[in-house]
């Protein structure tokens, strides 16, 4: 009996871009910590004394929430919250609070004054979530995330986690060092809103298991192995007391833990390989039962080298976006991508890694862009392609890239949506625990749960119908329109669906 894994429905949690500001982040201000000549603020001038002031799309006032301010500045404030046009809804020479609105304001102010150094401006909705959007958190737990990676690719290069321990304005921000794509959409750096703590919180309240990867270039063995007890020490450990000390009783218990990420562009692979096994000796010390990912991935010449010195291997990492393999960006390529490209890809990679387990922790189409109809046609075919494939493919798992703004989850200064990448993983999670029936049809998935069954079909074609056999239920039809999908409902028999489109169907026992 076949299980359908939980293991193939993991995402990806990396704050760069506009994953974090204007995405996840429930602060509201541009360019809080005031870096680069304060970029994003205009002067202002009030009650005698100077300041700093933002007007943008992500400050909307909503009628009947509640908002929280936090300022630093070295001497008396002044702030002030004020509507598009001049209107002060609410002021205070407080550095901390909150405020109500009780009307809608899109567009509106924030101005602070001081006798001091203005050196931080916070704003956020009351509602937020470990220093997140609640919409946007809610949203993620639609999908039914069985596994979180954080913090997620390249971000994990840059990210060092006793600085998050700090509070939040006191954290020195994570600044772009080369890497031209990090943090282009916020001034070139992140302010670490989000801390490990954060992380777990977030995990545990989408229902996901966290999966960390841990700085390998510029670190050293030993911050590893604190983090590893920091997360799943008890009492008795300096790290598991500090935890506990800050709140956090039980053990985090993360098990996975990808040592580095994508390294093969930033060290070689015998440098890596050494990196690797110091990391990995040192984290196992703390503790023997958890499993590690190393960082191939990258290129198949890079990979063999670096699997011919590293010792301590678990499980070896593959990344793939297959974007630039298409170039016609034609729908019968994107419907044949997943068992052409993909899986040719997936094959090479599972005998470079001569017989260890890989997990797929990065996919998409494309990075760095909002999910569409043809992406959510290509992960519709990814997923159906690995839990097909996963014994042939020694597959242990795979994550999506990435949640927010690239791909699944798209936020608004005032509302979330899912893109059609989310719609379709939104329902083909549902496979997760049942038994899978084996058919030889590479574009349908069935499985068995209790009390009912759940039948995917993703049709190949751009231009023919196809025909199914023996499917009633209740139904839902996904088919392209322009970047998103038109989604029709029924119940009963199918016997065909249309070019391109997806199909899920529920029939209960």
């Amino acid at each position: 009996m076949t299980i359908c894994s939980k293991k193939f429905f993991g995402y990806n949690f990396e704050c760069t871009r506009r994953f974090g500001y204007g995405g996840i982040y429930a602060e509201m201000i541009d360019n809080s910590r005031l870096l680069f000549d304060a970029k994003a603020f205009y002067p202002v001038e009030f009650n005698g004394l100077k300041g700093l002031g933002q007007c943008s799309e992500r400050i909307h006032f909503q009628t009947d929430r509640s908002y929280n301010w936090n300022i630093v500045a070295d001497g008396n404030i002044i702030v002030r919250f004020l509507t598009e046009y001049g209107r002060v809804i609410y002021s205070s020479t407080e550095p901390k609070g909150s405020f109500d609105c009780k009307f809608d304001s899109p567009y509106s102010r924030i101005e602070v004054v001081s006798d001091g150094k203005i050196k931080y401006i916070s704003l956020k909705p009351s509602d937020s979530l470990f220093e997140c959007r609640k919409d946007v958190l809610d949203t993620i737990k639609e999908l039914k995330p069985q596994t979180i990676r954080l913090p997620g690719g390249c971000f994990a290069e840059k990210y060092m986690w006793k600085d998050g321990l700090l509070p939040i304005e006191e954290r020195p921000p994570v600044v772009n060092e080369g890497k031209f794509n990090l943090f282009c959409s916020h001034h070139n750096y992140d302010g670490y809103e989000l801390n490990i703590d954060d992380y777990v919180a977030i995990c545990r309240y989408v229902g996901a298991e966290p999966e960390y990867t841990v700085r390998l270039t510029r670190n050293d063995p030993q911050d590893a192995a604190d983090l590893v007890e920091y997360c799943n020490g008890d009492a008795s450990t300096k790290y598991g007391a500090l935890r506990i000390s800050r709140g956090y009783k039980e053990p985090y218990n993360i098990k996975t833990w990808y040592i580095g990420n994508e390294v093969g562009f930033i060290t070689t692979p015998e440098i890596a390989a050494d990196l690797n096994d110091k990391f990995v000796e040192a984290m196992l010390k703390v503790d023997p039962t958890i499993k590690t990912v190393v960082t191939t991935g990258n290129m198949g010449d890079w990979d063999e080298k670096f699997l011919s010195k590293a010792k301590m291997v678990d499980c070896c990492a593959q990344h793939s976006y297959i974007e630039e393999q298409i170039p016609d960006y034609d729908l019968q390529q994107v419907l044949d991508a997943a068992d052409g490209v993909l899986y040719n890809k997936l094959e090479a990679a599972c005998k470079r890694f001569g017989g260890k387990k890989m997990l797929f922790d990065e996919w998409n189409f494309r990075w760095g862009t909002m999910g569409d109809a043809y992406s959510g046609l290509y992960a519709a075919g990814v997923i159906t392609m690995l839990i097909k494939n996963a014994e042939k493919l020694n597959l242990d798992g795979a994550s999506y890239f990435a949640l927010v703004n690239e791909g699944i989850v798209r936020v608004y200064h005032d509302h979330v949506t899912l893109s059609p990448d989310g719609e379709i993983l939104k329902r083909m999670v549902e496979h997760v625990g049942g038994e899978l029936e084996l058919c030889e049809d590479p574009s349908y998935v069935k499985t068995v749960h209790d009390g009912y069954s759940f039948i995917s079909v993703l049709n190949k074609s751009a231009t023919e119908e196809k025909q199914l056999t023996d499917i009633e239920g209740e139904y839902e039809i996904f088919t392209p329109n322009g970047e998103n999908m038109n989604i029709s409902k029924g119940n009963g028999s199918l016997s065909v669906i249309p070019p391109a489109s997806v199909v899920f169907i529920k029939k209960y026992n």
